[in-house]
């Protein structure tokens, strides 16, 4: 009996420090829990804090993620060091609300440059909002990040090399040679003197593009940079008898980034094998150059298309969704475009052409006066796809203006219609409809906008870049008008001798009197 209240004890006993055991366990584990969820309540408190403090974070429309706002808050602390606050009103009035970094690099170079400020280290200090065009980073994006990471591997010496200061010796002394009572900690680290001469810098190098998806292998582009290293603001400002100790952020390259062109000659001779050829038009399509490069593509001599219009070699179900392209082009007064249609190659076949024009502007009227294209040969499956893709987009956005281009039984994709080309007299009529209400911009201070911005691809880039390469569009019509009334005159000596030869209705009546 005994025995028994004993084991009752025990058991009971043995219960009650299980449920104790269990209690601290939920107890402590509860505690940690809350702990934790403090800490994070704490953290994403004082991040919200940071990101409405930060200027970049705090004006981008676009809600950031906490390492974004965390690195954004960094590279913020960093330009201040670097650049300073900067003086308001240091501009007359006039000038408060212009751009001046825009102003700049529209009239160094408008297209393809940018400017960059970067530590020695490579961190990006700074970057200009024209760098989303040539390489389609935005700048968020790359504030606080390395250069080295956007640059090809094979540059990275060059760049390193470049970022490095060269006459080390008479601006970068000992920390002990400042302060004798300074301890052994600070004598290792160096300190910059503030006799530091400015160095220069020109160097070329690779960096990459921005890339849709991790698989898209990545591209670059080679630019031109130049600039100089010079002292960060903070320490062209601090005392000479202050004690410091230098960090990579002491010394800054200050450098403008210039996308290097060649020359069309040497582009031809570079990319003569690939399937695509360069073309320029008048406003109604009359093609005013071509390339030679049409004869590998589609069959045709560049003289048999000279002064040919482009439009009668597209296929009927495809010509009037690349003008209703070019027309909201005139209207919306957009630099670049692109368009996908089946083309008549010199077999008789039809081939799928995908086109990235770019227009040209009589800066004196301020009209459009031309385009240029770079046409270039996909497969059926692409072609096919493209076309379709076209035909949403402009069906989805297309105006009053345009609609009297396209008749309505074309609104409908037809996919299974015969392959032919339009109807020349038909073709006329469309065409009248695409140039007609060509209207120019109102000048601005006198003049009209050049520059159309950023190109959108690589494609219509090189659009531009052959645009500003070829000869005047007044001088490449003007020998098309000649040859044009050359061709005219031959044809009508020749229509002359052959009357005269089978006798004229006039001669014969001359000779029965």
């Amino acid at each position: 009996m005994k025995d028994e209240v004993e084991e009752d004890e025990s058991g009971t006993a043995t219960t009650s420090t299980s449920t104790d055991s269990t209690t601290s366990y939920c107890n402590a584990r509860a505690s940690r829990n809350l702990a934790e969820k403090q800490r994070r309540d704490n953290l994403n408190t004082n991040i919200a804090m940071m990101a409405a403090m930060v200027p970049v974070v705090a004006g981008s429309s676009r809600r950031q993620d906490k390492i974004s706002i965390l690195r954004l808050a960094a590279a913020y602390l960093r330009t201040n060091f670097a650049l300073g606050r900067g003086s308001p009103g240091f501009l007359p009035d006039q000038f408060n609300g212009v751009d001046l970094e825009q102003v700049f690099l529209d009239s160094y170079d408008g297209n393809g440059a940018f400017v960059i400020i970067v530590t020695t280290t490579g961190n990006i200090i700074h970057v200009s909002r024209s760098v989303e065009g040539p390489l389609g980073h935005a700048p968020t994006e790359l504030l606080g990040k390395s250069l080295f990471s956007y640059v090809h591997p094979e540059d990275h010496e060059e760049l390193t090399r470049n970022l490095t200061l060269t006459e080390v010796l008479p601006s970068i002394t000992d920390g002990s040679n400042q302060d004798h009572n300074s301890s052994s900690d600070d004598d290792s680290n160096p300190t910059v003197e503030p006799n530091f001469r400015e160095q220069r810098r020109n160097f070329c190098i690779k960096i990459a593009q921005r890339t849709n998806s991790r698989g898209e292998h990545t591209q670059y582009k080679c630019f031109n940079i130049s600039g100089v290293l010079r002292f960060a603001d903070f320490c062209q400002k601090r005392k000479g008898n202050r004690e410091y100790t230098s960090t990579s952020n002491d010394v800054i390259f200050v450098g403008m980034a210039r996308l290097m062109q060649r020359r069309v000659t040497e582009l031809s001779l570079f990319e003569a094998t690939k399937q695509e050829y360069v073309t320029r038009h008048l406003v109604d399509g009359r093609i005013i150059f071509c390339d030679h490069r049409i004869s590998v593509v589609a069959g045709y001599m560049s003289e048999e298309v000279s002064g040919a219009n482009a439009f009668r070699y597209m296929h009927k179900d495809d010509v009037r969704w690349t003008m209703i392209g070019l027309k909201q082009m005139y209207d919306r007064r957009e630099g670049f475009g692109s368009s996908c249609y089946r083309l008549l190659s010199k077999t008789g076949e039809f081939i799928y052409l995908r086109t990235h024009g770019y227009l040209e502007m009589d800066l004196k009227t301020g009209t459009f006066e031309s385009f240029v294209c770079v046409n270039t040969l996909v497969d059926q499956d692409e072609g096919e796809k493209l076309i379709r893709e076209m035909k949403d987009r402009y069906s989805a956005t297309i105006t009053n203006a345009s609609r009297a281009i396209i008749e309505p039984e074309l609104m409908k994709i037809q996919s299974n219609s015969a392959p032919s080309v339009e109807d020349p007299t038909q073709l006329e009529g469309v065409i009248l409809q695409l140039i007609s209400d060509l209207s120019s911009p109102a000048p601005v201070d006198g003049k009209f906008p050049s520059s159309p911005g950023p190109a959108p691809d690589l494609q219509s880039a090189k659009a531009a870049m052959y645009s500003d390469k070829l000869p005047p569009v007044s001088v490449q019509a003007s020998k098309i008008v000649g040859k044009m009334i050359e061709q005219a005159g031959k044809g009508k000596g020749k229509q002359v001798k052959r009357e005269m030869s089978n006798g004229s209705p006039a001669s014969s009546q001359d000779e029965k009197k």
